[in-house]
């Protein structure tokens, strides 16, 4: 089955995250109840993003460049962010 980005997985209560074409990020995930992006590098290293809007999210998984939209929406935006792991 699969999930809708803003959902949680069933019986892990972790947010599910997507894979992207990037030579700079792994992968994308989005919680709506706290409006947290979560973003895997490919060097290493999870971040968690506070107060992103949803459509910040949806703008990055469907740009062209993953890499150049990240700089542009949230890098340069100044969100909160936090090393997860």
């Amino acid at each position: 089955m699969v999930y809708p980005y803003n959902e949680r997985m069933p019986n892990n209560n972790e947010t599910l995250m997507l894979p992207v074409d990037s030579s700079m990020i792994e992968a994308i995930g989005y919680d709506a109840e706290t409006s947290t992006l979560l973003v895997d590098f490919v060097k290493g290293g999870t971040y968690s993003y506070a107060d992103v809007p949803e459509s910040v999210y949806a703008d990055l998984i469907s740009a062209e460049s993953v890499g150049k939209a990240f700089h542009a929406t949230v890098k340069h935006a100044g969100f909160t962010f936090t090393r997860e792991a």
